[in-house]
């Protein structure tokens, strides 16, 4: 993409993660709402899963930095060695992990994301897409995503999901 070579490319990596692993992991912050609507679907005894593009030992750190990792029945992302990268391998796992073969239909799982590759890992495995309007990924980009639903606060998402599964 910046046209490095591919040992230029190892050490961008390897720079990011250093960093990251200290410092970058706890720029981020909770959207408003999060915590409340992750024990109200736990009360509701929905089993949650994390499906992310960050390595997993970074998702599980920042998950108990803001004390919400309790909430999560299966935490999966991809790995510092390069496996389980793409977003659809990611979604297989945390399937996987959650639902240990059983087949549900594809209203039963949602997906939720910010990001058009939260909503093609959904697709991916047939399970119902939610993309949501206040994270990262500009509106453009979910659109053309063709997520199921797209929800602009959390309060609607919470109705979607209490509604949906």
């Amino acid at each position: 993409f910046y046209g490095l070579s591919s040992e230029e490319g190892d050490r961008a990596v390897a720079l990011y993660r250093e960093r990251f692993s200290v410092v970058g992991l706890y720029e981020n912050e909770v959207y408003p709402g999060i915590p409340e609507l992750l024990k109200r679907l736990k009360n509701l005894g929905k089993r949650l899963a994390i499906s992310s593009s960050k390595p997993t030992v970074y998702v599980e750190r920042i998950l108990e930095h803001f004390d919400i990792h309790r909430y999560f029945d299966v935490i999966v992302g991809s790995e510092l060695d390069g496996r389980r990268v793409d977003k659809e391998e990611v979604v297989e796992e945390a399937l996987k992990q959650l639902l240990g073969g059983e087949k549900k239909s594809h209203e039963e799982v949602v997906i939720v994301g910010d990001r058009k590759f939260d909503v093609e890992g959904g697709q991916a495995h047939d399970i119902t897409t939610v993309a949501v309007a206040y994270g990262y990924g500009p509106m453009e980009e979910l659109v053309e995503a063709k997520a199921e639903f797209i929800v602009n606060t959390v309060a609607e998402l919470q109705d979607l999901l209490e509604k949906t599964v």
